[in-house]
């Protein structure tokens, strides 16, 4: 019963939960697993970690694992991950290796798909980009208004000054206009 309970948790966890052998080959890969990487279970029993990451990420998943074997404790390292379709899949993933007759065995795993988050923190990162341009551009406007009005100031200043009238309107015109 106990281990129909163990079985029914990893069938039904909304986490992608899986276990490779210590070379990254799937050995176990439950419902979430195949949902979100759009992969039936019998391919991905067929399949190695490497098969499920974009070409330059590999190296990644080599360090994981290295790590891992290496005696590394659990962590949670950030992977991106292809789906079937060829989108990519950003994951939290947690693992731990196993040992059996004191020799590393299996490396069992639990990934987050974080997809959403990732990009719902990149639109909030472009919206504060956004945001400060236009404080930005704000702020040189009201310097530039600042400048503007005086120099329509001395404009208005140079018309209303005595003298040779029609020289000193014509340069007031020239920079009333300039402005």
């Amino acid at each position: 019963q106990g281990e129909a309970r163990l079985r029914e948790l990893f069938e039904n966890a909304t986490d992608m939960m899986y276990s490779t052998d210590i070379e990254g080959n799937f050995r176990s890969v439950n419902k979430a697993f195949q949902y979100t990487t759009g992969y039936g279970r019998e391919e991905l029993l067929h399949m190695n970690l490497r098969d499920l990451v974009f070409p330059h990420d590999r190296e990644e998943i080599d360090r994981i694992l290295l790590s891992r074997l290496g005696g590394a404790d659990r962590s949670i390292d950030e992977v991106v991950l292809r789906h079937r379709d060829g989108r990519k899949i950003y994951a939290e993933v947690s693992n731990r290796l196993v040992f059996e007759g004191g020799k590393p065995s299996i490396i069992q795993g639990i990934a987050r798909d974080v997809t959403e988050r990732k990009l719902l923190e990149a639109q909030l990162r472009q919206s504060q980009k956004m945001e400060a341009v236009g404080t930005l551009a704000g702020g040189i406007a009201h310097d530039f208004n600042n400048l503007l009005t005086g120099i329509l100031g001395f404009a208005d200043l140079l018309k209303a000054r005595p003298g040779d009238r029609e020289k000193t309107l014509e340069a007031a015109e020239i920079i009333q206009k300039a402005a």
